[in-house]
């Protein structure tokens, strides 16, 4: 075994954490009444709040002084998985809990229940089918209803139960739809949009027919917390739920642009709205490291080589980097779901060595080192389909081949998608993004200010115009049509 990678005890630190040992001092007294009671009751359910409200705490608390049977955590991101897990919860991504991959069909995913309802070789995964009553998922504004569709085929098979949404399994669904929506893909956007045939409403999972079932029979309700544990600043909370609802008021346009700032922390994480900015600012930022530089060529498989040969391969549509160029002193991002649990897609790290060749990587949440090696990576390629039956296109994603390369790119500055989910102590805010108004859009402006805990953390290259704040696509209104439906 490597010398980096002895830790049991390593290990065992990722199981507790001094916020672990604080929750285990909190009682029912700490959380509000009505969302315990939303949680003991047999409903399928959306926990919601502002960031930082305590979604995922009163999760945690939830389960550990219920212990309630049935119930299976997962959750629609890695990172999201990895911050319930390293609260002491046994939890996997949404993907990893139903056995399935990114590109399956509905069609596909019943198939996949029937076989999960009688598969005699795996003795656990039957059981746990078997056994399932509660379905929780995390970070669920990015469950997309496609998604959301599939996981009720996937239920109803594995349940036998097919006229029944979700197969009777009650769902709980925890995140905060004012902020980052599903991502999709311009490809994929007309299986989203009803007004060009698209199969459902909206990319949200409010739209999957099933949950819209449970609405209708008055089996889905919603409830908010509404405290800030990541906040404690009135003043500064006060401006986030202002941001948050899209109002911009003169105080709150003041106390942001006193933040304003032509350059930023050393220490600080620099949120942008695209890939290709975020590359730049990392490439920038590696050049000025005293260390040497070492270089790793991503392997495509033959299908990409192929496609890459012919010009139809572009550097974004790889998860991770073509060429990368990694020092000792880097602070990098996972990419990608470790198989052995030692990081998630989105944990932060810091290169602190190289051995054999080969990075020497301290997780942050963990304190863990590992000597990381290649990983392979699919590489899908989402689009939309016309299907004759249903007369409608729907979202497809095809197989395009697979990317081997180191799990991880450099972390100093990330997209405001990648930082959701994450605390940071020092974020800058680079709103000069040359991309087409990306600060326009829905929750980006909103989950970027919201990373810090203090304002004092917080800097912008300039203060938010007011479309970025109150736009017409930054707060959307099937939203609001939605949270109003279940009384939130």
């Amino acid at each position: 075994m490597l010398a980096h990678d002895t830790p049991s005890p390593c290990h065992e630190r990722m199981r507790v954490r001094m916020d672990d040992m604080n929750e285990r001092n909190l009682t029912d007294a700490d959380f509000p009444a009505d969302a315990l009671a939303a949680l003991d009751g047999d409903g399928s359910i959306l926990l919601t709040g502002r960031a930082g409200s305590g979604k995922t705490t009163l999760l945690r608390h939830w389960m550990r002084t219920r212990r309630p049977k049935g119930v299976y955590v997962t959750a629609a991101t890695g990172i999201a998985a990895r911050n319930l897990a390293d609260g002491g919860l046994e939890a996997t991504t949404l993907h990893a809990f139903l056995g399935v991959g990114g590109d399956t069909t509905v069609e596909g995913m019943a198939l996949a229940g029937e076989r999960a309802r009688g598969d005699r070789g795996d003795r656990r995964r039957r059981g746990r089918i078997a056994d399932l009553t509660t379905l929780v998922v995390d970070e669920a504004s990015m469950l997309r209803s496609d998604m959301a569709d599939k996981t009720d085929a996937f239920l109803r098979a594995a349940k036998d139960r097919p006229d029944v949404p979700f197969g009777g399994v009650r769902l709980i669904l925890t995140g905060d739809l004012r902020q980052l929506p599903p991502v999709v893909v311009h490809a994929e956007r007309k299986a989203f949009d009803p007004d060009r045939n698209g199969e459902y409403g909206s990319p949200y999972f409010f739209d999957a027919p099933a949950i819209r079932d449970l609405m209708g029979a008055g089996r889905f309700h919603g409830v908010a917390l509404k405290a800030s544990h990541r906040q404690t600043d009135p003043d500064f909370v006060r401006a986030l739920d202002l941001i948050r609802e899209g109002r911009y008021p003169t105080d709150v346009r003041r106390m942001l642009e006193s933040r304003v700032s032509d350059s930023w922390p050393s220490d600080a994480t620099v949120l942008c709205a695209t890939r290709k900015r975020a590359f730049d600012i990392n490439r920038s930022r590696i050049d000025l490291l005293p260390t040497d530089g070492h270089m790793a060529e991503a392997v495509l498989s033959p299908a990409l080589k192929a496609s890459d040969a012919k010009g139809r391969l572009q550097w974004h549509d790889l998860p991770v980097e073509r060429t990368m160029v990694w020092a000792v002193g880097e602070h990098v991002v996972m990419v990608g779901n470790d198989p052995d649990g030692r990081w998630a897609n989105g944990s932060i790290g810091l290169i602190v060595g190289v051995d054999g060749g080969l990075p020497v990587i301290r997780i942050e949440s963990t304190g863990c080192e590992h000597v990381v090696t290649t990983a392979e990576f699919p590489v899908d390629q989402p689009g939309a389909d016309f299907d004759t039956e249903i007369g409608r296109y729907r979202p497809k994603s095809k197989r395009r081949g697979s990317v081997e390369q180191l799990p991880f790119i450099p972390g100093y500055a990330l997209t405001v998608h990648r930082s959701q989910g994450l605390t940071l102590d020092r974020v800058h805010v680079d709103l000069d993004d040359p991309g087409k108004h990306p600060f326009r859009r829905a929750g980006q402006l909103y989950v970027a200010v919201s990373r810090v805990p203090r304002l004092d953390g917080l800097t912008l290259s300039r203060a938010p115009l007011w479309d970025e704040v109150c736009g017409p696509d930054v707060c959307d209104p099937s939203v609001t049509e939605f949270l109003d439906g279940i009384a939130l």
